[in-house]
């Protein structure tokens, strides 16, 4: 989920429907994947 306003990326996994972990990015930080390891993606190239 990007939240445009606070600049700021929630992953979340999912295990039977229900959320099982989140992670909680914010503008410089580079968020990751729980799931593809190789994902990621810069979050200052994101909110510029």
């Amino acid at each position: 989920m990007v939240n445009r306003t606070s600049k700021e990326v929630v992953i979340y996994e999912f295990r039977e429907k229900n959320i099982s972990r989140r992670q909680t990015y914010r503008q410089a930080e580079l968020a990751k994947s729980f799931v593809f390891e190789e994902l990621t993606v810069e979050l200052a190239r994101v909110f510029g």
